[in-house]
């Protein structure tokens, strides 16, 4: 796994550089005067920076912290200046990291599989965005809804591909439309785990067309020859809509309730244990959506305008995985030290004070032209997070999906000093 105090260095020679300010600005006028109050770099780093309060006190203490204490700007004038750069710019900084990642060769897999459980959530999105993602209609009153679905990496905690669309649209579709994006970024063998919703004869044979192996969970209204398999392993064909035979591998799986879980996939090599153990692992892309909505607070646009919405979204995808990357190092020299091996319980780094460790270093860092001082930025960063440590019980048992006061939006011990 690439460090996280190599990546962040890299990514100002990546975002700096004028070939990629010229991509990823809206028109060929835009950033050409050195007399402009902030720079594409400056802007960059700002929705970066995630904000969460006023944005005219966002921009206020960005302005006096990293650019010039004189300077001054209006928040209008910020939403123009936003408007002027592409939410791609974003994604594609993401597809940057993820480049560096897997590129090393040393990131987890699952008998060589990348495991890569897709889910779809629906984002609340601010009032006056309806027109281009959609609403609810409940006790009389409009609320601006999205959908998004997400490919997520759960053994290495990373987000691959994330899509945004209206509140109607349809999961499968998404999700065919993000796999597909996937496709050709790595050389990996991925493996993708769905869960009920996912399943359709379009689906499964759409997977099958570009070469994907895939894991899901089917109902018990499936495809008919699915339906009968009742054998715990057993081979069935199904036919597609040119009448082609293909081989479906069919496994029931009784849980400790006694409820049968039906499994299909087209790998018919690993054993059923193996297929129970990585159906379970498809729960970590429910921890990142919970990250991703309490943690790091991605409903909290910083407008109602599409290309706002989609630059929070995207930026805050970025900022998910380099807190990913920073709890790895920073978990791998923890356990490097002697000390770690007499410790009653096994710790692992807190989420939250990684998240509070890393807001202004990362600005700071990503706007450093000296890459040596970016790095002691980041390395004095890393020594704190290396310290907030808290420890793994293994006898508590939780569900990611169920909230301890799902009253509360943003609960007291949630929240990350942003």
């Amino acid at each position: 796994m690439i460090p996280f105090s190599q990546v962040v260095p890299e990514l100002h020679d990546m975002i700096d550089d004028i070939l990629f300010m010229i991509q990823y600005r809206e028109k060929p006028t835009y950033f050409t005067r050195s007399t402009g109050k902030i720079t594409f770099l400056q802007l960059i780093c700002f929705v970066l920076g995630l904000p969460k309060a006023s944005i005219q006190a966002e921009v206020n203490h960005f302005l006096k912290t990293f650019v010039s204490p004189a300077e001054t700007m209006t928040k209008s004038s910020l939403t123009e200046a936003r408007l002027k750069v592409s939410f791609t710019a974003f994604s594609a900084i993401n597809d940057f990291i993820m480049e560096k990642v897997y590129k090393r060769g040393d990131d987890k897999r699952y008998k060589g599989y990348r495991l890569i459980s897709m889910d779809g959530s629906i984002f609340d999105v601010n009032a006056g965005a309806e027109k281009t993602f959609g609403s609810l209609k409940t006790s009389g009153n409009s609320v601006a809804k999205a959908q998004v679905v997400a490919l997520v990496d759960v053994l290495n905690d990373l987000t691959l591909e994330a899509l945004v669309g209206a509140y109607a649209e349809s999961e499968r579709d998404m999700a065919l439309e993000a796999v597909t994006c996937l496709q050709g970024k790595s050389d990996a063998k991925d493996l993708y785990v769905g869960d009920r919703g996912f399943p359709s004869r379009e689906m499964i044979f759409a997977l099958m067309d570009t070469n994907s192996t895939f894991l899901m969970r089917v109902s018990s209204n499936f495809i008919k020859a699915v339906n009968e398999a009742k054998k715990p392993d057993q081979v069935v064909q199904i036919f597609d809509a040119e009448k082609k035979k293909h081989n479906l591998r069919v496994v029931n799986i009784t849980l400790s309730t006694g409820e049968t879980e039906k499994l299909i996939t087209n790998e018919f090599y690993l054993t059923i244990e193996d297929l129970r153990e990585i159906y379970h692992l498809r729960w970590g892309i429910e921890r990142k959506y919970l990250e991703l909505k309490e943690r790091l607070q991605i409903e909290n646009f910083t407008g109602s305008l599409p290309e706002l919405i989609l630059q929070d979204f995207y930026a805050t995808i970025v900022v998910s995985n380099l807190v990913s990357l920073a709890k790895q190092e920073a978990q791998y020299l923890n356990d490097k030290k002697p000390s770690a091996k007499k410790r009653k319980y096994e710790y692992k780094i807190n989420t939250n004070l990684t998240i509070a460790a890393l807001r202004d270093t990362l600005i700071y860092a990503l706007l450093e032209e000296n890459p040596r001082k970016a790095r002691r930025t980041v390395s004095a960063s890393l020594m704190t997070i290396r310290k907030s440590l808290i420890p793994i019980r293994s006898e508590r048992k939780s569900s990611p999906r169920i909230p301890k006061n799902p009253s509360q939006k943003f609960p007291l011990n949630k929240k990350i000093g942003w």
